[in-house]
């Protein structure tokens, strides 16, 4: 038995938090790599492992850890595309104003 299995949890006590996601990648052996975002404005990773790796196991990486740790790979070039997509909106909003 673990401390958890001894953990209880007051309804009252438990607050639903809304986190936005969007898939930065899927690799061969399924691992996932998602940007989320919460209810706060707080921007992090989750990274889902493959069941052959860690039986499920989620980690979840401040951007900035995130990217320092996996540069140079499909998902933190993915969110790399994405920043550039923002700095392109809004040079085409500021070319127009």
């Amino acid at each position: 038995m673990t401390d958890l299995d001894l953990l209880e949890i007051d309804a009252e006590d438990v607050t639903v938090v809304d986190i936005k996601k969007r898939l930065l990648d899927t690799d061969h052996e399924g691992n996932t790599w998602l940007l989320a975002k919460d209810d706060k404005g707080e921007l992090f990773v989750e990274h889902h492992c493959s069941a052959r790796e860690n039986d499920d196991e989620i980690r979840v990486m401040p951007l900035v850890d995130f990217l320092n740790g996996e540069a140079g790979t499909p998902a933190a070039r993915e969110l790399l595309r994405l920043v550039g997509l923002i700095v392109d909106d809004a040079e085409a909003t500021s070319e127009t104003s």
